[in-house]
């Protein structure tokens, strides 16, 4: 995640966070985020499933994607790249 977020840092030219929560706060918290943007009437920033879903082990092989159907993959620090301009041009950032 902290690579990630440096390559968006490096994307956006946006002030790059210092400071991480613990894992066991944001697992913690997450049940009141989701109720508070419920409320709120937004989507949440995170979930207590996105948060399972981030810190579990997630390889999967995408050889048979790539044999069966020629799937191909492109640089991480482009798909971020267009996934900025898509929010922007959205107006989701």
């Amino acid at each position: 995640m902290i690579e990630l977020l440096d390559m968006l840092y490096e994307i956006t030219g946006k002030k790059k966070i210092k400071s991480i929560l613990p894992l066991w706060f944001v697992k913690m918290t997450a049940p009141l985020s989701e109720l508070y943007y419920k409320i709120l009437k937004q989507p949440p920033l995170f979930t207590a499933y996105s948060i399972q879903t981030l810190n579990t082990n997630a390889f999967f092989s995408n050889a048979k994607a790539k044999r069966v159907l020629g799937y191909t993959t492109r640089p991480l620090k482009q798909t971020l790249i267009d996934t900025m301009h898509w929010l922007r041009a959205e107006s989701r950032i």
